[in-house]
């Protein structure tokens, strides 16, 4: 077996035992719940609000499988079709500069990942939030915060791995030692 072929398939089997892993953990944390209201907390933390916040963090844990899975299988479909291989040959079209062409690849792939998580993040919010009246968002204000993350997260994580890119151009074959 090919060396690469070997990587691709070591990649794959930690994607996999990383999600087994959390499911596994997310799974004995909820079994950990409480039925009631500790009896120290009585006093002050009535048991009906307990019980509505024990409907609100089962819903989210049903929700966040569903969107840990979904997440999941895109990322491997998006491995096994060459997903990443592609945004770089896209990259490639734009520029090779040793800079920007990291910073472009992420970019796009992050961008993709967060309108990927769009439809998950509007469920949560209006479907969710909203059923146990947690929501105070108005639409407006959802596509604002999306179009503010977008770019916070391009600034500051633009600089950040800007930051790193450089160290890692410059301090050559010895960068894992340095970062290490």
């Amino acid at each position: 077996m090919q060396t690469h072929t070997l990587l691709f398939f070591f990649i794959i089997t930690i994607l996999l035992l990383d999600a087994v892993w959390g499911w596994i953990l997310e799974e004995l944390n909820r079994k950990s719940w409480a039925d009631k209201v500790p009896e120290r907390l009585s006093d002050f933390y009535p048991q009906e609000k307990f019980e509505k916040q024990k409907q609100y963090r089962k819903v989210n844990h049903r929700f966040g499988k569903i969107s840990s899975t979904f997440s999941l299988v895109v990322l491997l479909i998006f491995l096994w079709f060459h997903g990443f291989a592609r945004v770089d040959e896209l990259v490639q079209q734009l520029t090779t500069h040793w800079l920007w062409r990291p910073l472009f690849f992420f970019g796009v792939v992050g961008l993709a990942s967060m309108l990927i998580g769009i439809p998950f993040s509007l469920y949560e919010t209006f479907v969710i939030e909203e059923k146990f009246g947690f929501n105070k968002t108005t639409p407006k204000t959802f596509i604002l915060d999306q179009i503010k993350g977008i770019f916070i997260g391009a600034i500051i994580g633009g600089i950040l791995l800007g930051l790193i890119i450089w160290f890692y151009e410059f301090a050559g074959r010895w960068f894992w030692l340095y970062a290490g």
